[in-house]
């Protein structure tokens, strides 16, 4: 019995480390959130991010069957706030496209017009359509540097190369490095404790999302 515990201690130290950084993490998202994506209001990503989870990890330790409070807790925050986020873009969607139409309407009537190419530009850019906004960003400056100074087209296009010259798979190579192998180390523990894994898996899963990382699997 002695040499099974000091088994599952050994082999549950990786786990104790994993969770250790992923509650840490957690609490620097409720003690700094400006810097982050998702704006989840803080008394509920303090309670159901760290709070709860905290709970969750020591109890689960001792009782298994308390197994379902750290995904739960990391659950409900992840989908109240995907749900907020899905109605916030959705009006932001409307907006922008009553914008695009305004200005293509602007252009229409005169091809020569400034404000219409630089409006235009502000929506692809809202849209991370990058490629689109530098030529609408470019036009607008070439009709009129009233409407954009040579100094404003210059910044923004300096900003806007830095975005296109940015490949997806580079930056998913090296964001969300530590949170990706700890994934993987979750998922090591399916055969021998469930209950670890789903701990583990859900608490950087959870990371990756609120930072706003890519998760394409690049180690």
């Amino acid at each position: 019995m002695g040499l099974e515990n000091a088994a599952f201690v050994l082999a549950s130290i990786p786990y104790q480390i994993g969770m250790g950084y992923g509650l840490l993490a957690l609490a620097s998202f409720w003690a700094a959130p400006a810097d982050k994506p998702r704006k989840i209001p803080q008394l509920l990503l303090l309670l159901f991010g760290v709070v709860i989870p905290l709970m969750g990890w020591f109890l689960s330790l001792f009782l298994p069957w308390f197994f379902f409070i750290v995904p739960g807790s990391l659950g409900y925050l992840y989908w109240t706030t995907v749900g907020a986020e899905k109605a916030q873009d959705k009006a932001g969607a409307a907006v922008l496209d009553e914008e695009l139409e305004h200005a293509a309407k602007m252009i229409a009537s005169d091809p020569d017009n400034a404000v219409g190419y630089w409006s235009m530009a502000k929506v692809y850019d809202q849209r991370g359509q990058w490629r689109t906004a530098l030529e609408n960003y470019r036009r607008a400056n070439e009709l009129s540097e009233r409407t954009l100074s040579n100094q404003e087209w210059e910044d923004i296009r300096a900003r806007l190369e830095h975005e296109l010259s940015t490949e997806p798979g580079q930056s998913a190579l090296t964001h969300g490095i530590i949170e990706k192998s700890l994934i993987v180390v979750g998922l090591a523990y399916l055969p021998w404790s469930g209950v670890l894994a789903l701990n583990l898996c859900s608490v950087m899963l959870f990371i990756l999302w609120y930072r706003g990382e890519p998760t394409r699997w690049k180690f």
